[in-house]
């Protein structure tokens, strides 16, 4: 009867779980070629792109998921294009797609060198990937 009693109450638990609102899975932005501002790239078999964070903190602005800014002197040395996941930080909370020289180069060919774990004015004057994972 004890058994029959357990079993009975561990099915009704059981039964009256909820499953977990499981989001639609993120898919890869179509490939373009016509300068659509979209992003998005596989980590280990996860998808990482940029989404917009939610809320602020002592009132400053919600951090954009994408941004696309240059060298702060003036002269044009480097842009980066800073890529954040600000609503959870799977596979990857931010990457920074450093590139030197763009505005004199164009369209074309990027080799990409080893960073000193810095970005921005503090990274290495070449061209690099930095991430934080």
């Amino acid at each position: 009867m004890k058994n029959l009693l357990l079993l009975f109450i561990l099915s009704l638990f059981v039964t009256s779980c909820n499953k977990p609102n499981v989001p639609e899975q993120a898919k890869l932005p179509d490939a373009t070629t016509t300068g659509a501002n979209t992003f998005g790239c596989n980590i280990n078999g996860q998808v990482f792109y940029p989404r917009d964070g939610v809320g602020n903190f002592g009132g400053g602005p919600i951090a954009k998921g994408i941004v696309f800014w240059g060298d702060p002197t003036g002269n044009q040395l480097f842009d980066e294009i800073d890529i954040g996941n600000y609503r959870g930080d799977k596979p990857a909370r931010r990457m920074i797609i450093h590139l030197q020289g763009l505005d004199q180069i164009g369209v074309g060919e990027y080799v990409w060198h080893i960073t000193n774990f810095y970005n921005s004015i503090d990274g290495p004057m070449q061209n690099y990937v930095y991430c934080e994972i």
